[in-house]
């Protein structure tokens, strides 16, 4: 069981490593002093990752389908919606307030339906040999329960870094620089998702 704990704990971490539009989002909410905001991202996406944890772990149900090859119109929608997002960031005159609730929703829903992260999440279980040893509930349980902390580990040190750059004089000069930043970033990803169907 610690084996599958330790896995599931190592492909949490790889998981949510990565910082993606949403993650850089809620580092400079952090960093701007926007709290609700950035634990409302991290929440989300936590959230979300859970819900596909349960999908890979639970196999190829109806849902796991859904999400591993989802319509059309689900990558076009999360793609859009990032253009729109990073559009809003670009164009702001100051660091864009969506509070917790708003961006708890944005956060699951473009981490839920983006077509990779269940892809990569099962890729990984694989990938690891993982997949012909999560058949017991206590097994499934273990590796979960190591996956949702490694997430949830990554997502608390990007909400340290975030805290850490609060209190950084430079920041308040560079904010302005790093919301544009975010915004073209999620534009350029939002168009790149869209460019892809």
């Amino acid at each position: 069981m610690s084996e599958l704990f330790f896995s599931g704990l190592l492909i949490g971490v790889v998981v949510a490593a990565p910082i993606g539009p949403i993650g850089t989002a809620t580092l400079l909410a952090a960093a701007t002093g926007d709290y609700r905001a950035a634990l409302g991202g991290m929440a989300g996406c936590i959230l979300a990752e859970l819900v596909l944890l349960i999908v890979a772990v639970a196999g190829a149900g109806s849902l796991g389908g859904y999400l591993a090859s989802p319509p059309r119109i689900v990558p076009i929608g999360v793609g859009l919606a990032l253009f729109a997002l990073g559009l809003y960031y670009l164009m702001a005159t100051h660091m864009p307030k969506l509070g917790g609730v708003t961006t708890f929703l944005f956060a699951f829903k473009i981490t839920l339906l983006a077509p990779n992260n269940l892809a990569g999440l099962l890729a990984l279980i694989v990938a690891m040999g993982l997949a012909g040893k999560l058949h017991s509930p206590a097994a499934a349980v273990s590796f979960m329960l190591g996956e949702f902390l490694g997430v949830t580990a990554s997502w608390m040190a990007l909400f340290g870094l975030g805290l850490r750059l609060r209190h950084n004089p430079t920041v308040s000069r560079a904010v302005p620089w790093l919301r544009r930043g975010v915004g073209a970033f999620m534009a350029i990803v939002g168009l790149l998702v869209v460019a892809r169907i």
